[in-house]
């Protein structure tokens, strides 16, 4: 099972069991107020009532536990290759022929490094960037992202 669904499932399983314990505190409050007579003959409509407001307070929860997806994501990059090539994790905004440029970030500052554009996206959802020297400044770039993979930073648009 992925972390994701354990992750999800958990919350989600939070989130019907508040719910039914707060409508199960509601329902002793009604019993002890009304009297026992009262919700038997009651039952039906409590039954009904309870639904309702168990699915109003599950849908109420979805709406503000709900958290759009990144869509600009940095991908994170998982090899850099001698040739050039950077294979980076999928991105919903890397296609064949998107231009990026590359960062290398240092002590809270983005440093641009390179260009590079998408040359494959791989069977595997893995994503190869071909990357080209946008400037002299410089000339060893490749040699820079190499020792810093973890602090590589690819965002969209190229730099001119």
């Amino acid at each position: 099972m992925s972390e994701i669904f354990k992750k999800d499932f958990l919350s989600y399983t939070k989130a019907i069991g508040s719910i039914g314990g707060f409508l199960a505190v509601v329902f002793v409050v009604v019993q002890i107020s009304k009297g026992q007579t009262w919700v038997d003959s009651n039952s039906k409509l409590l039954l009904t009532h309870g639904a309702y407001w168990f699915l109003l307070l599950l849908v109420g929860w979805l709406i503000v536990s709900w958290q759009p997806e990144d869509y600009l994501a940095s991908p994170k990059v998982r090899v850099v290759r001698d040739d050039g090539i950077l294979i980076v994790e999928k991105s919903p905004w890397l296609g064949i022929g998107v231009g990026t440029a590359i960062y290398l970030i240092e002590d809270d500052f983005e440093k641009l490094i390179c260009g590079a554009e998408v040359i494959n996206i791989q069977s595997n959802e893995l994503v190869q960037l071909k990357t080209a020297a946008i400037d002299s400044d410089h000339p060893d770039y490749l040699a820079a992202l190499k020792a810093s993979k973890d602090d590589i930073l690819v965002k969209p648009g190229l730099y001119r």
